[in-house]
């Protein structure tokens, strides 16, 4: 038989639990309902502020840096307040915003991790009506790392300039022969364009869609 000890001692228990039930956080809306169902306002979230965008960490060197001998050395540390979105397109919660379920998934996407840049012009325009363009692409694809916590980082595959409006961005491709996974911890992006260094840090156990990785 529970002695009076005991039962004060179950009932505490209980009472956390319930305590711990009732405040629990509710599910994010991108888990709970369908994304027919987003509000503008949820859209725009989970487009620039969510786990799969956020905005980047711009640093100016103040000089050109086209070095590729030493692409991560003497790294910039004046940071600029320019807004650039880093945002993982081949997401599936970020298709989900941008194309409708009768859409054909891209290809691309089930064969890359594609993540875009894009924002302010002083960093992501500096490729346009630029003569030297095929040059620079290919300092930026040395230039540029998908680095995971857990595991040897990813290499950049290729690299190409969209229009997304209203605005140009920069698609980054990196293949998905390695697979990232929920263990991977922190991913973090990092490129150097012209002057410009843009850093950004994904939490890979954040970027859960109905229960899966999703990136």
């Amino acid at each position: 038989m529970l002695g009076r000890r005991d039962v004060l001692k179950v009932a505490g228990i209980s009472v956390a639990i319930a305590a711990r039930r009732a405040w629990a956080a509710p599910p994010e809306f991108w888990e709970a309902k369908p994304p027919a169902e987003w509000t503008g306002d949820e859209v725009h979230s989970i487009l620039t502020d969510s786990p799969w965008a956020t905005t980047g960490l711009v640093r100016d060197a103040g000089v050109e840096r086209l070095n590729t001998s030493a692409p991560w050395t003497g790294l910039p540390t004046k940071t600029k307040p320019w807004k650039v979105t880093v945002r993982w397109e081949s997401a599936p919660p970020i298709q989900a915003v941008l194309h409708s379920p009768e859409e054909v998934v891209n290809e691309e996407f089930q064969k890359y991790y594609v993540i875009s840049l894009a924002g302010d012009a002083r960093v992501t325009g500096l490729l346009a009506a630029d003569r030297e363009l095929g040059g620079k692409l290919s300092v930026l694809r040395s230039n540029t790392k998908l680095e995971q916590q857990n595991a040897p980082p990813l290499e950049l595959d290729k690299l190409e300039e969209v229009s997304q409006e209203p605005q140009r961005a920069l698609w980054f491709y990196f293949s998905r022969r390695r697979v990232i996974t929920a263990a991977a911890g922190y991913l973090y992006f990092g490129t150097m364009i012209g002057r410009f260094q843009v850093m950004a840090k994904f939490d890979a156990g954040k970027m859960l869609y109905h229960g899966r990785l999703a990136v």
